[in-house]
């Protein structure tokens, strides 16, 4: 998920391009609601990870010294023993939980949850 600030909605159409053409190519990107897009896509190799990474430096390029947006990941299933322990919805949950963490802090650009 990669939440947008206010100050950047100008920048939106730029943004939205980056995250098409920054994905993994099975990824899927999609407009979660007007300041948000999540990036839908199945885990291999780290990938999440370093597109978490990518999309970070992607981004500072597009944004110069403005904030960055927030970034977070988490996985569904959550828990592959439980697959069903916690629903789509409670991921989304936990995610926009880990997008706030990222938007209070100077130091976090992305985090991940597992």
């Amino acid at each position: 998920m990669i939440s947008l600030a206010p100050e950047h909605q100008p920048k939106i159409l730029e943004i939205a391009d980056l995250l098409l053409y920054s994905r993994n190519t099975d990824d899927l990107v999609v407009r979660w609601s007007d300041n948000a897009f999540i990036i839908i896509g199945y885990e291999k190799d780290d990938n999440a990870r370093e597109l978490a990474q990518r999309l970070t430096q992607r981004l500072q390029e597009l944004l110069k010294n403005e904030q960055l947006p927030s970034i977070s990941f988490a996985f569904y299933p959550f828990d592959v023993e439980q697959p069903m322990s916690l629903s789509w919805e409670q991921i989304g949950v936990l995610t926009e939980a880990a997008n706030t963490v990222v938007s209070k802090s100077n130091k976090l650009h992305w985090l991940g949850l597992y």
